[in-house]
């Protein structure tokens, strides 16, 4: 079984046997606090692979006689790498806390993250095709400020008051109508 879905599999248990969610917010709060905390070691895992891949990019330039990144392109780097695992991570428990909260089975819960994913993946192709200001706009317009009061950041994904969680079904529509 892959990493990623012993994860959500551990998830969904671990909700149902702390008890299923009433239709209460603070019961939703909870349930997807919860879910996202199953997620550190994943996370963890995620942000140390993309360091160890930088890691190898920097190698393979100073071998290949290529000049060095930039101190800035390696924050943004960096940044966007906390942004991600951040994202998928809260994906996962959006979609677990969801699912408990309906009563929905297990497949339900994979179905979700698979689509949420997909479109976290089609706005990474999109933002290569928009301007920045389109793409602070909808970044605004996408934000899930309800998501990110119930679920910080871990301590090292954070990154000042971030990173954000979009809903990027919302951001793709929107830079999909340019504006």
């Amino acid at each position: 079984m892959k990493p990623s879905t012993r994860f959500l599999l551990f998830t969904f248990v671990c909700a149902v046997v702390l008890g299923p969610a009433s239709a209460q917010e603070t019961d939703y709060d909870r349930a997807i606090q919860e879910a996202y905390k199953l997620g550190e070691d994943d996370a963890r895992s995620k942000m140390a692979d993309f360091q160890k891949g930088a890691k190898v990019e920097a190698e393979r330039k100073k071998r290949a006689g290529e000049p060095a990144v930039s101190p800035e392109t390696v924050k943004q780097g960096h940044r966007v790498s906390k942004f991600l695992v951040h994202n998928r991570t809260a994906i996962r428990a959006i979609c677990a806390a969801t699912g408990l909260k309906n009563k929905r089975p297990f497949s339900d819960v994979e179905a979700c993250v698979a689509a949420k994913s997909a479109a976290m993946a089609k706005y990474l192709k999109l933002d290569e095709y928009v301007d920045n200001k389109t793409r602070k706009n909808c970044e605004l317009k996408a934000r899930d400020f309800d998501t990110e009061r119930r679920i910080p950041p871990f301590e090292f994904l954070a990154d000042g008051f971030g990173p954000p969680i979009l809903d990027f079904d919302i951001a793709n529509a929107c830079m999909l109508a340019g504006r």
